[in-house]
C-alpha cells in the first residue's frame, strides 16, 4: 500500500484528536465564561445576601426605616432574582407598617408657614413640603424650625400602620429688643440617596458575538470539508499528499469552531441566568434561575 493509500485509509481516524481538539476548546471556553460570571459580582452578591439579612433584623427591632433602606436594596436590579420574592414581600409589609404623619405648621395667627425645616431625634434637617412624613413606631422628638421664628421642640408617639395623621404644630414670631421680627438663615440639609450602580449586559453580549463567530466558522469549514472529502473519493488510491492534509486541517478548524460556538453560546448563557441583572424579567415564567446561599441556614432557592 502506497504512503497515499495508508494516509487516506487513517484519515478518518485523524477525525478524531479534530474532535477532541473542538471539546478541549469548548470546555476551556465554558470555564472562562463562568469564571467571568461569578467573579464580576460577587461584591455586589455579598452587599446583597448583607441586606436581605439585615433587613430582618431591623423589622424586627422596629427600625423599619433601616429595614425598608435594606429590602428596597435587596429587592432591587443590582441583586440577584432569588432573593427579590422575600425582599419585596417584606418590603411590601415594612411599608405597610410605617407610620406617616403630616404636619401643618403655622404661626399664632393660624398663617401657615412656608420653608419649614424638621428635624427627628436630632437628626438632619428635612423640609417640610406638604408630604407625609414617615417615622419608625414609638415616641420621637422633633424640632420645627422656620426664618424669623422660634424653634420649637415637640415630642409625637406614632402608632405602627398609623397613616396621614395630621399633626397642627404653631411657632412664636422671634422679635428683637426693638420689637422688630429677626430673620436667621437656615440651610437645606435634606440628604440625597446615592445612586445604584447599573448593572451591565457587556459579558453576555460579548459571549453572543463569540458564539455567532464560532458558528459561523463551523458551517465554512465543515461545508469546505465535505465538499474537499467527496472530491477525494475520485482520486482514490492516488490523492495528493496535500489534498488530503488540507481535508484534515478543514475538519480540524470546522471542530474548533463548533467548540468555540458552543462555549460562547454557553457562557452568555449562564451570565443571563445567574448575573444579578434581570429584575426585567422576573416575572417571565420561562426564566431560569438557581442559588445556593450559605448563612445561619443554608438554602437552595431556585426559580424556573
Amino acid at each position: 500500500m502506497t504512503g497515499n493509500n495508508r494516509r487516506w485509509h487513517q484519515f478518518g481516524h485523524s477525525k478524531q484528536p479534530a474532535l477532541l481538539a473542538g471539546s478541549l476548546a469548548a470546555i476551556a471556553g465554558v470555564s472562562l465564561w463562568v469564571t467571568l460570571a461569578f467573579a464580576a459580582p460577587a461584591d455586589v452578591q455579598t452587599q446583597c445576601l448583607e441586606a436581605y439579612t439585615e433587613g430582618q433584623r431591623a423589622r424586627k427591632r422596629g427600625a423599619l426605616a433601616e429595614a425598608h433602606e435594606a429590602l428596597a436594596f435587596c429587592g432591587g436590579t443590582s441583586c440577584p432574582q432569588a432573593l427579590h420574592a422575600d425582599c419585596l414581600r417584606w418590603l411590601d409589609e415594612v411599608e405597610a407598617a410605617t407610620p406617616t404623619s403630616v404636619f401643618r405648621v403655622s404661626d399664632t395667627t393660624g398663617q401657615v408657614l412656608q420653608g419649614v425645616q424638621l428635624s427627628v431625634n436630632g437628626g438632619p434637617r428635612q423640609r417640610l413640603d406638604g408630604r407625609a412624613v414617615t417615622l419608625d413606631p414609638g415616641k420621637h422628638v422633633l424640632l420645627f424650625e422656620a426664618e424669623g421664628y422660634h424653634p420649637l421642640e415637640r415630642t409625637f408617639t406614632f402608632s405602627e400602620g398609623e397613616k396621614l395623621v395630621a399633626r397642627e404644630v404653631h411657632l412664636k414670631q422671634a422679635t428683637s429688643n426693638s420689637g422688630q421680627p429677626v430673620t436667621t438663615a437656615m440651610a437645606d440639609e435634606t440628604p440625597s440617596l446615592p445612586p445604584q450602580p447599573r448593572p451591565s449586559h457587556t459579558p453576555a453580549w460579548i459571549g453572543a458575538g463569540v458564539s455567532a463567530v464560532g458558528f459561523a466558522g463551523f458551517s465554512y469549514f465543515a461545508l469546505s470539508a465535505r465538499s474537499n472529502d467527496r472530491a477525494l473519493e475520485q482520486c482514490t488510491p492516488n490523492c495528493a499528499v496535500s489534498r488530503v492534509e488540507k481535508v484534515e486541517q478543514q475538519y480540524l478548524w470546522a471542530n474548533v469552531s463548533l467548540g468555540v460556538g458552543v462555549a460562547g453560546l454557553v457562557g452568555a448563557a449562564a451570565w443571563l441566568l445567574f448575573s444579578p441583572d434581570n429584575a426585567s424579567t422576573a416575572d417571565d415564567a420561562s426564566t431560569a434561575n438557581l442559588r445556593v446561599y450559605f448563612g445561619p441556614t443554608t438554602r437552595l432557592v431556585g426559580r424556573f
